[in-house]
């Protein structure tokens, strides 16, 4: 283990290996103070933010609204929802608070059956 490693939230090389003691990840001295360290306790059990669908059909793609900043955009074609319970545009996805919060907080899991092709 490096004695300062790359701080999981800014990604500054200033996390201490210390930070290993408190947190499952590396985080630096100012980054201990976001409003999302909590969620990287060691202690803290990960869960969650919605129960399982089980088995639920495919969706198609379809225009929503983002809860986010209120723009319409198309569903994906793969991902569906992103595996979110709120909707998000890819705009809003790739924003470093709006991403770690619907990563601690909105995760939707789902399970599906497998399906096989056979190619011809």
């Amino acid at each position: 283990m490096a004695k300062n490693m790359y701080c999981f939230f800014c990604g500054n090389r200033t996390a201490k290996d210390s930070s290993l003691v408190n947190y499952s990840v590396p985080l630096c001295n100012e980054c201990k103070n976001s409003k999302f360290a909590d969620f990287y306790l060691k202690k803290k059990r990960a869960v969650y933010g919605s129960s399982y669908e089980i088995n639920p059909p495919i969706r198609t793609i379809t225009e929503e609204t983002c809860e986010f900043c209120s723009k319409k955009y198309l569903t994906d074609s793969i991902f569906e929802n992103f595996g979110f319970s709120k909707k998000v545009c890819t705009d809003c996805l790739q924003q470093f608070e709006i991403n770690i919060s619907l990563s601690n907080k909105y995760i939707k899991p789902i399970w599906r059956k497998r399906t096989y092709s056979v190619l011809l």
